[in-house]
């Protein structure tokens, strides 16, 4: 792997996640981890978005090598499956160039000793992933997503109302932030 971010073959991101192709674990990487990280979707990706015929470790390393993080997310199926390993590989390397690995437990499952001697997200427990993807978007240096915001005590009607009383008054919402106008 002698690519460096900079090569035309790599891919300039901030975020790479490493997946099995469990259901539960695809599905937690495209409605919880990536919406939660507020980029946009040129600068996010994840292992789910080879294209068809598209040479998978080509793919890997013009990911890996092109992304700040790389979050790794561990499951039982990950560790079985070998193309999520082989990337996970190219990303301990690339963490040796400067990039960044983040493992993240999703559930209880062997963790690499590559791995194990990092800090992980622990999202094994529901209750507490909202806290640890935070580390991860304070990682990133991301803040937390408009929507996100409202949340826990808006529903979605709460929201737009909301939106539209700004839209009154002497304040604007400018990139995800009340500002006066």
């Amino acid at each position: 792997m002698s690519q460096s971010p900079s090569d035309p073959g790599c891919d300039e991101r901030d975020l790479f996640v490493l997946h099995s192709s469990a259901p539960d674990d695809i599905a937690f990487v495209r409605s919880q981890l990536l919406p939660e990280m507020g980029l946009p979707d040129a600068r996010q990706c994840c292992s789910g978005d080879l294209e068809p015929g598209e040479p998978k470790l080509e793919f890997l390393e013009r990911k890996v090598c092109g992304s700040r993080v790389v979050v790794v997310v561990l499951s039982p199926t990950f560790l079985n499956e070998h193309w999520p390993i082989i990337g996970e590989a190219l990303a301990s390397y690339h963490a040796t160039q400067g990039g960044w690995v983040v493992p993240l437990k999703l559930f209880d499952c062997a963790v690499p000793l590559r791995l194990a001697f990092r800090d992980a997200l622990d999202c094994r427990d529901p209750e507490r992933r909202g806290d640890e993807l935070e580390r991860l978007r304070q990682l990133l240096r991301q803040p937390a997503p408009v929507e996100q915001c409202w949340k826990t005590s808006w529903d979605r009607h709460s929201l737009d109302q909301w939106r539209a009383a700004l839209a009154r008054g002497p304040y604007q919402l400018l990139d995800g932030e009340v500002v006066p106008r």
